[in-house]
């Protein structure tokens, strides 16, 4: 079983590798699966294309902010959904947001645990100061649950460059003092 210090969260951003499908994809839950046994895992899951087509759609409709996070947030637990079924041979669970109180549980078991990255505003989005986009999307989201649940690292998985699916940014999470963390 993993050392609860080792507790890391990783972000599948989902433009850059999740909606590029399985060449993509596939290589990171293997990944993910070969350091489950050594590190305590939540896996955040991005939103991608399909929340961009949402909020250019409800945008021009004229709808509020706080919808278009609730329809960014949908995409994201469908991202969510997929992930933890490829990452179900290795014991991974998914967890919704009503579920998290259970997210020490489940990794005190030694599962890795997969949520949505969306933040848990939804209606309630605060308005941006300009245009309707919501301002705290998936990133937002699992930095807020890295800080909340005591992550020693959030590492971002993204393909900036669309060629190797595991180009990492590594964000070390340090308490500067009760409550508070700062990037370094």
């Amino acid at each position: 079983m993993a050392d609860p210090a080792a507790r890391e969260l990783v972000k599948i951003g989902a433009q850059s590798l999740i909606d590029r499908g399985r060449s993509a994809v596939f290589p990171v839950i293997e990944e993910l699966g070969a350091n489950a046994a050594e590190h305590q895992l939540i896996i955040g899951v991005g939103a991608g294309t399909r929340a961009r087509h949402a909020y250019d759609l409800a945008s021009r409709l004229g709808l509020p902010t706080g919808l278009l996070a609730t329809l960014g947030s949908g995409v994201s637990e469908q991202n969510a959904m997929m992930i933890a079924a490829l990452m179900a041979r290795y014991d991974a669970v998914r967890l919704g947001k009503s579920e998290f109180s259970q997210l020490p549980m489940c990794l005190a078991a030694g599962s890795p645990v997969i949520v949505t990255g969306s933040p848990p505003y939804r209606w309630w989005e605060p308005p941006p100061a300009v245009g309707r986009l919501p301002e705290y999307r998936t990133d937002s989201g699992v930095w807020l649950i890295a800080e909340a649940f005591g992550a020693r690292s959030m590492i971002y998985l993204k393909d900036e460059a669309a060629s190797t699916p595991t180009i990492r940014r590594r964000t070390r999470m340090r308490r500067s003092s009760p409550g508070s963390v700062s990037q370094s």
